[in-house]
């Protein structure tokens, strides 16, 4: 009886504890970011239509593709090394990651400023995309500069910290909205705009209160651009992969089966989508844990934090992976129209796939702390070729079910290779 006690109390520790309160915080954290993109892009959308949305939808992606890159050079390797460092070394390894950005923003700035130039020049694209690009010279630096306090935040487990920038940055951005609609000035470019200046403001007076915490030595520069490279290069190529992927499949289902079956995969995915903010608010407490358990007590601290994060993990997303795999059929119904109905089976399994991947999210973390990117990005190449081979061969017969049951199975090889090379490194002294 003590022992059964005991493993409730620790079960309860694990769902209660300090780490669950920092994952609630960070769920309501992409609650916030995601109800102010979906307001910006309702607004622009109703008060200018589907046209100036989509060059809005241009400008929001482009800047997307500088926050991956940010994420996969600078933030990811930052997460991976600030809880090693204390006192003077930090904050001098914190300013070089801070002159990192500034050389990523002003890449991207001036790039921008090329591709808009010359689409203004030459008359490339429809009326308004050279403004939209011209404009992210200002806004992907601001973006850019957001996402790297809060990311800093995240990697010291301020997740309360995180959540006031978004908060802020959020209030400003829709204030901003609003007076261009009450102005009736709502445009791509103005919205963008908006977006860049709440986002520069908030995060200008974050570095402003945090200034103390930052120091320049431009000898720690190169070796922390090094060292991030080194890891940061692989992360990249992983994301890359997942573009190709993710990108590939709609036009093989349209070449294979036809606009309508990637009509209803996109619908299948957006249902199972629903789980996304849930595991990024994992994923955003879940690396900088693990890196300070490494940090603290080594290898055998790490085993022991990815065990207890897996099993949050498994109770949390599989709960709500429950819930998509019951439901699923009749929320893409209700969502979608009598069209859709029938493919409930398909979103079931994709359910699947996104819990299989989820529970690999520790171990993939522990051996990114481990500074194994590079067998992570080798993991990951093998199970999109056994999902491309898998849809390749199910889709003639068996459609969207065949696509989903591919992704499930890629999903199951990663997880264990995942785990095989994880127990091998971790047993290492």
């Amino acid at each position: 009886m003590p022992l059964i006690l005991g493993r409730i109390s620790a079960w309860r520790q694990d769902l209660w504890g300090r780490n669950a309160r920092r994952s609630a915080v960070a769920l309501v954290d992409q609650a916030v970011v995601g109800a102010t993109s979906l307001f910006t892009s309702l607004l622009v959308g109703r008060s200018e239509g589907p046209a100036e949305l989509g060059l809005f939808a241009i400008g929001i992606s482009m800047n997307l593709l500088a926050v991956s890159a940010q994420e996969a050079l600078i933030m990811s390797p930052l997460t991976i090394f600030a809880s090693r460092f204390k006192g003077g070394r930090r904050a001098r390894y914190l300013g070089s990651t801070l002159a990192q950005y500034g050389v990523s923003a002003a890449t991207f700035a001036v790039v921008w400023l090329l591709v808009g130039a010359v689409l203004a020049c030459w008359r490339i694209g429809p009326p308004g995309t050279a403004e939209v690009i011209l404009v992210l010279a200002f806004v992907t630096p601001a973006w850019l500069l957001r996402e790297y306090v809060r990311r800093v935040a995240f990697a010291e487990l301020n997740t309360h910290v995180a959540l006031i920038i978004g908060a802020v940055a959020a209030t400003i951005q829709m204030g901003l909205l609003g007076g261009l609609a009450v102005a009736g000035e709502v445009s791509a470019v103005a919205a963008l705009g908006a977006v860049g200046a709440a986002s520069g403001l908030t995060a200008v007076c974050w570095l402003a209160v945090r200034r103390t915490g930052m120091q320049f030595a431009r000898r720690q520069i190169p070796v922390t651009m090094y060292r991030h490279w080194r890891i940061g290069k692989w992360i990249l190529a992983g994301q890359m992969a997942d573009t190709i992927y993710n990108s590939s499949i709609p036009w093989i289902l349209v070449l294979m089966r036809g606009k309508s079956e990637a009509g209803i995969y996109a619908a299948c995915c957006m249902i199972v989508a629903f789980a996304n903010p849930l595991v990024v608010s994992l994923n955003n407490v879940l690396t900088p844990r693990i890196a300070s358990a490494y940090a603290d007590g080594g290898r055998t601290e790490v085993r022991r934090v990815t065990w207890k994060v897996t099993r949050v993990v498994a109770v949390i997303v599989g709960g709500f992976c429950l819930f998509i795999m019951v439901s699923g059929g009749f929320l893409l119904t209700q969502f979608y129209g009598e069209p859709f109905r029938g493919n409930h089976l398909a979103i079931a399994i994709l359910a699947c796939a996104v819990l299989v991947h989820t529970l690999g999210m520790p171990v993939a973390r522990a051996l990114l702390v481990l500074e194994q990117s590079r067998l992570l990005f080798r993991v990951q190449l093998i199970g999109t070729a056994a999902t491309y081979a898998g849809t390749l061969a199910l889709l003639p017969s068996f459609g969207l079910r065949g696509v989903a049951v591919s992704q499930l199975g890629g999903y199951v090889i990663q997880l264990g290779l995942l785990v095989v090379y994880y127990r091998t490194r971790i047993s290492r002294s």
